[in-house]
């Protein structure tokens, strides 16, 4: 793809999604069906890493910090170690 055209299609990516589109949702640009991109938190775990914080956690796979305490209810969230698991989804019923 041309570097102009694959910019245009970024551009009109942007004013897609910023209109109402979801994300993961099948939008239309110029008569050509695309996905828009996933769901950062579409792995069910995460592993801490050294000096991650929830807020950095949260800004990395897009899942609010409250849902992160309440999906890992056995994790002391206030002292994060590195190698942790922490649950990015809800757990199964």
């Amino acid at each position: 793809m041309a570097p102009l055209a694959l910019a245009l299609v970024l551009v009109a990516s942007v004013v897609v999604v910023s209109n109402g589109a979801s994300t993961g949702q099948r939008v239309e640009v110029d008569g050509n069906v695309t996905q828009t991109q996933r769901p950062k938190h579409t792995h069910r775990w995460y592993t801490v890493r050294a000096g991650d914080t929830l807020s950095a956690i949260q800004l990395r796979t897009g899942v609010e910090i409250q849902r992160l305490r309440d999906w890992n209810p056995t994790v002391d969230t206030f002292t994060l170690q590195p190698g942790q698991r922490l649950r990015l989804s809800a757990p199964p019923a």
